[in-house]
């Protein structure tokens, strides 16, 4: 029998997961059961941080169970001077949110949303007005050895990829809501697939799974 490598079984879980709980509910709002976070470190100094958050629920200061609809209506219906404001809004919600450390140093990065006037994207079936991409960006600080994630418990669980392209190489997590990630060694990602295990992954896409569908699980 072929082997599946552990990269590819992550996935198709995910998928399963994020399958049951687009099941579980209406599709009136974007879907962020998980905050998928991509962190890449260029081999230049510098970083990023992608994440996947409803950026119009967040200028509004809006619960992201609010129909897309109705928050692109009523960001479409502010002024300029209003919609500045909900951006700077929904940009210091992250830098409050969101913790990016290097040697337990907390890093000030530029924060921005790239999908804000850009054209929709063809796989989202629910409208936006600031995309669903929020971006932090800064320098890596000059002999920095590990980088560490946080992201409040307002965004739940979070999976986590950093890019590592110095090593190269990419490492993987899941972490709960409010947790810390583990602390990266810059520079000690292993080549292809992260050697996280299939049964620990296995185990925590299940518990996440069942505290979406049934809140704080059984």
């Amino acid at each position: 029998m072929t082997a599946v490598s552990p990269g590819i079984a992550r996935t198709a879980l995910l998928a399963a997961v994020v399958a049951l709980a687009a099941w579980s509910s209406p599709t009136v709002a974007h879907q962020f059961t998980i905050l998928d976070t991509v962190v890449t470190l260029e081999s230049d100094g510098t970083w990023r941080a992608d994440l996947r958050v409803d950026v119009d629920a967040l200028a509004l200061g809006a619960s992201p169970a609010t129909p897309s609809d109705e928050l692109a209506r009523a960001l479409v219906a502010l002024d300029d001077v209003e919609l500045d404001a909900a951006i700077a809004r929904a940009r210091a919600t992250i830098e409050r949110r969101v913790r990016v450390r290097f040697d337990g140093a907390i890093a000030r990065p530029r924060v921005s949303f790239p999908e804000h006037g850009a054209a929709p994207r063809s796989d989202d079936a629910e409208p936006t007005v600031l995309g669903t991409l929020a971006r932090l960006e800064g320098t890596i600080p000059d002999s920095a050895s590990e980088l560490t994630f946080f992201a409040s418990r307002s965004f739940g669980p979070v999976r986590l990829e950093i890019v590592d392209r110095t090593a190269p190489g990419t490492v993987t997590a899941l972490l709960g809501a409010g947790e810390h990630g583990p602390a990266y060694v810059i520079g000690s990602a292993p080549a292809g697939d992260d050697p996280v295990g299939i049964a620990p992954t296995f185990a925590t896409y299940v518990a996440l799974g069942f505290e979406h569908i049934l809140p704080l699980g059984l």
